[in-house]
């Protein structure tokens, strides 16, 4: 399964199709997810802390700890693809 596959089965729920934070999950969430399309931000946040968070939840870098961690579900190459996934969303405005 490609990236785009992995992000639309994972992650829009909540981060939305496009990734702008704005899924039919995120409505129920204390905390908005966050905006992958929105460069100023993304761009504060190194792939490592991306990987990280896709692989140990949002609690284990200081976010939501509604965000699951996917790493006893993925491998790390896919969560590594879904890092160059999650930041060509904030590349392609």
């Amino acid at each position: 399964m490609d990236a785009a596959a992995l992000y639309t089965q994972l992650c829009a729920a909540c981060h939305g199709p496009e990734g702008k934070g704005n899924g039919p999950g995120a409505a129920a969430l204390p905390v908005k997810p966050a905006d992958h399309t929105n460069a100023a931000v993304m761009e504060k946040i190194s792939d490592a802390e991306l990987f990280k968070a896709i692989k140990e939840g949002g609690a284990a870098v200081g976010k939501s700890p509604a965000m699951p961690p996917w790493g006893t579900t993925l491998r790390d190459e896919q969560m590594r693809a879904l890092v160059v996934y999650v930041r060509s969303l904030s590349r392609r405005r």
